[in-house]
C-alpha cells in the first residue's frame, strides 16, 4: 500500500508541477504580447515625434513667412507714403487733393495691413491649439507606454 501511496504522491507532484509549468508558458505568452505591443507604441511614438517636430518646422516656416509678410506691408506702407509726400511737393497748386487721395489710400493699406495681421494672429492661435493638442496626446501616448512598462515590471518581478 505504502509503494501506492508514494506512487500516487509522485503523480500529484507531477500534476502540479505540469500545472505550474501549463501557467507559466501561458505567462510567457502574455508578456512576449505585451512586448510587441510596447514596441508597436514606442514606434507610434517615434510617428508622434516626428509629426510633432513637422509642425513645428511648419509653424516656425510660418512665422518666417507672416514676417517676410509684415515686412512687405512695412515697405509697402513706407514706399506709399514716400510717394504721397513727393506728389505733395511736386504739385502745390493740387496739393490738398493729393493729400487727401493719399491719405485715403494709405487708411485701405492700414486697414488692409491690420486684416491681414488679425489674419495671421488667429493662423497662429489655430497652429498653437494643434500643438497642445499634440503635446496632450504624446503626453497620453507617454502615460501608456509607462503603464504597460510597469506592468512588465510586475510580471518579471513575479518570476
Amino acid at each position: 500500500m505504502s509503494t501506492v501511496q508514494a506512487a500516487l504522491e509522485d503523480i500529484n507532484w507531477l500534476s502540479k508541477r505540469l500545472k505550474g509549468l501549463i501557467t507559466l508558458s501561458e505567462e510567457i505568452k502574455t508578456y512576449d504580447t505585451m512586448k510587441t505591443q510596447t514596441e508597436e507604441f514606442k514606434a507610434q511614438l517615434s510617428d508622434q515625434k516626428n509629426k510633432f517636430a513637422d509642425v513645428v518646422k511648419k509653424i516656425k516656416d510660418k512665422e518666417v513667412t507672416l514676417s517676410n509678410l509684415s515686412d512687405r506691408h512695412q515697405s509697402a506702407i513706407e514706399g506709399h507714403n514716400t510717394q504721397v509726400d513727393a506728389l505733395i511737393a511736386k504739385a502745390k497748386v493740387d496739393a490738398e487733393d493729393i493729400r487727401k487721395k493719399a491719405e485715403s489710400s494709405a487708411e485701405d493699406l492700414r486697414k488692409s495691413s491690420q486684416e491681414d495681421k488679425t489674419s495671421m494672429d488667429r493662423e497662429i492661435a489655430v497652429q498653437i491649439d494643434r500643438l497642445n493638442s499634440l503635446k496632450k496626446e504624446v503626453i497620453n501616448t507617454s502615460n501608456i507606454l509607462t503603464s504597460l512598462q510597469k506592468h512588465i515590471s510586475d510580471l518579471k518581478a513575479k518570476f
